[in-house]
């Protein structure tokens, strides 16, 4: 094999030689939620050419591992407000049980800090053709009971993902690109495409269809992994207490030898924001992984807690359905956008430490393109937008957000406030996440609020969310719509361009479309994590990715 023809390579190079870190420079504002949200009317901006790939900056904030050598042992208490489960290729209520998954379920592939896709379970990969992805497994790998990872366990696992048993939310984009997975040798797996894909290699990092079952666990408990978390990661799950503990005790056959530092973790269910905290401050809890906006400032005011907010590939807003009305008239849509101001909410809501969003990719992202803005405030062109779309005097329509999330419910009713000065009534309709994110499949609701991780390769976070034939999303909020036709036909082309630069062109095309029609949904800010933990807990690096948590290198000063 030419080292020319290695696609995939070549294209994770070019990523990482245009991704510059540089120190985030996050604000702890002051402000109250419940203040009035008032914003002036800014006019809008010419729009500029797409910048090229090079000149976009990553703007993250990631601490310098301590000089101290590590100290091993020792039982981190980690805090959690909900905790959904192990099976590799689910997320039962979003994604949230992403931040223990890595800690028990390795994947195939990982990205680092920085998005670029390094080995993990697969040491290497080879593309002799654009239509051929080959895998090489690590060697002597182990499952939690015992098992042996090989190729053949490899396509199994894959098997599950594709057939969607369980039901799988990614599975159909990894099932389209796909003609066959043939097992080569013992540690090597070979992957040959229907069509052109130029971020393939992002399955092999994707939280489900990256992650690896085990035969004999599926076999074993009747394909109900959840509750059991049987992977090849550090820590192996001992105990389970329904809403209440989990307990993670290292796992002495792990492949990374002389990792993981820590012995332990209890994980405790904490629901509550200002509960959780008051325990990191009293050394109850470690750790905990949501810390409101509000606490930011008096955490980083205190000696013996780290506040953790870092930038990541994922945004925060609403989804909409153009198939149903309001959202299937383009000028009503265009109304609403117009008549929310970000930069209040911004302020007010997550005082000042998130950015309004332009597009779906952020700061942080390989495709970022700072040229593209959103539609700005403007209530008086939101009267006319309203008047052009038939309906001058306003119109009323529902908004479902999962009542455990309070910064969510916070923005939507920051939103309400504003939208209903132009006549337009928001009706909050609050719910458990599981429900909400049922609901969404089957886009049984007009505007579904939402908080996404991203995904560093564009095409596998659009498909998902507004392909309206491949995407799990799209097919339900934009299928059969006239308006799909022309963003497919953008995603499709991404899709199969190699050329970055070409592609980056591309992808700034489609955020542009989708701006200026108020196509899919309206993005509040770029996504931030936004976590505590206290000053004994040592070299914690946050991820990209907002609800991926790496535990294995952290260790607890004695």
């Amino acid at each position: 094999m030419h080292k020319e023809d290695n696609y995939w390579k070549k294209l994770m190079g070019q990523r990482l030689s245009r991704r510059q870190l540089l120190r985030g420079t996050g604000r702890a504002g002051m402000g109250l939620v419940g203040v009035a949200l008032i914003g002036c009317a800014a006019a809008p901006s010419p729009t500029p050419a797409p910048t090229k790939p090079g000149a976009t900056p990553a703007a993250r904030a990631t601490p310098t591992p301590t000089a101290v050598k590590p100290s091993a042992g020792g039982t981190l208490k980690f805090g959690q407000f909900t905790i959904t489960g192990f099976d590799p290729h689910t997320n039962l209520a979003g994604s949230n049980d992403d931040w223990l998954k890595p800690q028990v379920l390795d994947k195939l592939l990982e990205t680092d800090e920085k998005g670029k896709v390094i080995p993990n379970l697969y040491t290497s990969w080879e593309t002799p053709d654009q239509l051929t992805f080959i895998g090489k497994l690590r060697r002597g790998v182990k499952f939690h009971d015992g098992t042996d990872l090989t190729a053949e366990v490899v396509r199994f696992s894959h098997d599950r993902v594709m057939n969607g048993d369980p039901p799988v939310t990614r599975q159909s984009a990894f099932k389209d690109a796909l003609a066959a997975i043939d097992v080569v040798d013992d540690y090597t797996v070979r992957y040959r495409l229907k069509e052109l894909n130029a971020g393939f290699a992002y399955f092999m990092a994707d939280r489900n269809t990256g992650r690896i079952a085990s035969p004999s666990a599926v076999k074993k408990y009747d394909n109900d992994l959840r509750r059991v978390g049987v992977g090849t990661a550090p820590w192996l799950v001992t105990e389970w207490v329904k809403d209440d503990r989990i307990v993670l005790k290292k796992f002495p056959n792990y492949w990374d030898k002389g990792f993981p530092y820590l012995d332990e973790i209890n994980v405790k269910v904490v629901p509550e924001n200002t509960t959780a905290l008051t325990m990191v401050k009293t050394g109850d809890l470690h750790f905990y992984t949501e810390l409101a906006p509000k606490d930011v400032a008096s955490v980083k005011a205190d000696p013996n807690l780290v506040a953790v907010v870092n930038t990541t590939t994922g945004y925060t807003g609403f989804l909409i359905n153009q198939r149903r009305f309001p959202f299937n008239i383009k000028a009503l849509r265009q109304a609403f956008t117009y008549a929310v101001d970000r930069e209040a909410i911004v302020k007010a809501v997550f005082l000042g430490l998130n950015q309004v969003a332009g597009g779906f990719f952020g700061p942080v992202h390989a495709y970022y393109d700072p040229a593209i803005k959103p539609l700005p405030y403007d209530p008086v062109k939101a009267k006319e937008k309203l008047k052009e779309g038939g309906y001058p005097e306003g119109f009323e329509f529902e908004a479902e957000v999962a009542s455990q999330y309070d910064v969510r419910v916070q923005y939507t009713e920051a939103v309400k406030d504003m939208v209903a000065k132009i006549g337009i009534k928001m009706n909050i309709k609050l719910m458990d996440q599981a429900t909400v994110m049922a609901r969404a499949q089957r886009a049984d609701m007009q505007l579904w609020v939402m908080e996404s991780s991203g995904a560093e390769d564009p095409d596998r976070h659009l498909v998902l969310n507004l392909h309206s034939t491949k995407g799990t999303y799209g097919k339900a909020f934009f299928g059969g719509t006239e308006e799909a036709k022309e963003v497919d036909a953008l995603m499709n082309k991404g899709r199969i361009t190699y050329n970055e630069e070409e592609r980056f062109r591309i992808y700034s095309q489609l955020q542009r479309k989708m701006v200026d029609d108020a196509y899919g949904g309206l993005w509040l800010v770029y996504r931030n994590t936004r976590m505590v933990h206290r000053k004994e807990l040592r070299d914690y690096v946050p991820s990209t990715g907002p609800n991926d948590v790496y535990l294995k290198k952290v260790w607890l000063t004695k």
